[in-house]
């Protein structure tokens, strides 16, 4: 066993974990800076990281990034400062990026400002989109998507490990199980019971809708990544994270299942 990888791993994923809960939880970071501070730069350098992969030059994937982050400050400024004019910024900042593409070479035109914009769908609006489950109702929703999210994948790959033999998407990823999945699906169901113990912002069959939501689009997240990473022929989307690999690694369920949250928040709230 590799004992410096291990340790390596354990105290960045410790790190990373404490970041979060941090910044996702509203009484340990009442005014939103450090979330402000923590998902920013998230959403920077995890568009770089898929632009990087995707074939950009290290300044488009940048600029990207900046833009990604402007997105995500406007939506914060929203919520904290009452002020919307950052979202003008971001607007010219991508038609800038667009308008740009017109005069550099024609041949790959297309490609860099598809790659731009699906970075900014993929990755920027999601982030985003985050600032709503921290803000909205002060309900604890986005420190919640992370638990939830965390809670399935450790007892799925528990029980994918134990218990796996009905593959679920094996073009995709080998190690998946339907038996995992659902094994993940109910510890996450008795996650949210727990929140709901702690949290009573929202009814019990909310917190409960909420769970099978994050577990369906989380798992559904994860694939997309695995497939982007199989067609581009890499094992990792980068190294941001010692031990772990890259943002998008860590990510990946997180921005489908948040998402998806925030359009059944939507309906149900």
């Amino acid at each position: 066993m590799d004992y410096k990888n291990l340790g390596i791993r354990t105290i960045s994923g410790a790190v990373l974990v404490a970041l979060l809960v941090v910044a996702t939880f509203p009484m340990l970071d009442q005014s939103g800076l450090i979330f402000l501070g923590v998902f920013g730069l998230i959403s920077l350098f995890a568009t770089r990281e898929y632009m990087i992969i995707n074939g950009a030059l290290k300044i488009e994937a940048f600029m990207s990034g900046l833009c990604s982050m402007m997105l995500f400050l406007s939506r914060w400024s929203h919520y904290n400062v009452d002020d919307d004019s950052s979202m003008a910024t971001y607007g010219a900042m991508v038609l800038l990026m667009v308008v740009g593409e017109l005069f550099a070479d024609n041949t790959k035109m297309a490609e860099r400002t598809k790659r731009l914009l699906t970075s900014q769908a993929y990755i920027a609006v999601p982030f985003a989109l985050m600032n709503n489950l921290r803000f909205e109702g002060e309900c604890v929703l986005l420190f919640a998507v992370f638990v939830l999210i965390w809670t399935n994948d450790t007892f799925a790959y528990l029980t994918g490990s134990m218990l796996g033999k009905h593959k679920m998407c094996v073009h995709i990823s080998p190690k998946k199980s339907w038996e995992g999945f659902f094994g993940g699906m109910v510890f996450a169901l008795a996650g949210s019971v727990v929140l709901w113990v702690f949290f009573h912002t929202i009814a019990l069959w909310q917190w409960l809708v909420i769970a099978l939501v994050i577990v369906t689009f989380g798992t559904i997240g994860d694939l997309i990544e695995s497939q982007m990473k199989r067609t581009l022929g890499i094992k990792d989307s980068g190294n941001a994270i010692p031990g772990h690999g890259g943002l998008l690694d860590r990510f990946d369920s997180v921005i489908v299942g948040s998402v998806a949250v925030n359009i059944l928040i939507m309906i149900i709230l």
